[in-house]
C-alpha cells in the first residue's frame, strides 16, 4: 500500500486525481465535511514477511505518527500542494471514521483511535491498543490536532462505529 490517491468525480467521470505523499501505511479511510476532505495517514504498516514468522501482518511503526491531509473543498485544482498535512505527534491509527463536521477551520472527526502499545499481539494486528472512540479536533489554521476520548470509551473497544439512524 505505497500509493494513496484523492480524486474528484463529476457525472460519474474521474476529472482529477492526485497521488498523495504517504508512506507504506494502512491508508484505509478518509472523511468529508461541508468544507474539507480529510485523508488519514496513520502508523499501521503492512508486513507481509511476518506471515512466515507467524507474526502479525500489520504492526504499528513507533517512528510514524498519525497525521491528517486536509484539502479545502473550495480550493482550485486538486494538487499535492493543496493539502495541508497536520501531524498529531502521536503514534496511532484511525481505521474507520464515524463522522466529521467543521465549524470554520476547526474540524471535529469522530472515530476509534488505536494507540501504539509495544508487544501487543491481536490476531493480524500488532503493537496497537484497542480502538477507543475519540473526537479528534483538527484546527486547520493552527495546524494542530488534539484527541478527546468519549466518556466511557475505555471500557468499550470499537471497530466499526455507526450512528443510530434515528439520530441522523
Amino acid at each position: 500500500l505505497k500509493r494513496f490517491y484523492a480524486g474528484r468525480i463529476k457525472d460519474g467521470i474521474l476529472k482529477e486525481i492526485v497521488d498523495l505523499p504517504v508512506g507504506t501505511g494502512f491508508h484505509h479511510d478518509m472523511a468529508i465535511t461541508r468544507d474539507y476532505v480529510i485523508m488519514v495517514d496513520g502508523a499501521q504498516r503492512f508486513e507481509p514477511e511476518h506471515v512466515v514468522k507467524k507474526l502479525p501482518l500489520w504492526t504499528m511503526s513507533k517512528n510514524q505518527t498519525l497525521r491528517f491531509g486536509v484539502f479545502p473543498r473550495k480550493a482550485g485544482a486538486l494538487t499535492t500542494d493543496a493539502f495541508t498535512w497536520i501531524d498529531t505527534g502521536v503514534t496511532a491509527e484511525l481505521v474507520h471514521t464515524l463522522h466529521a463536521s467543521n465549524k470554520g477551520e476547526v474540524i471535529n472527526l469522530w472515530g476509534p483511535i488505536s494507540h501504539y502499545k509495544e508487544n501487543i499481539r491481536n490476531g493480524i494486528l500488532g503493537d496497537g491498543g484497542p480502538g477507543l472512540m475519540s473526537n479528534v479536533k483538527i484546527d486547520v489554521s493552527a495546524r494542530t490536532a488534539t484527541f478527546e476520548k468519549v466518556a466511557g470509551s475505555d471500557d468499550l473497544a470499537t471497530e466499526f462505529p455507526r450512528m443510530r439512524d434515528d439520530r441522523m
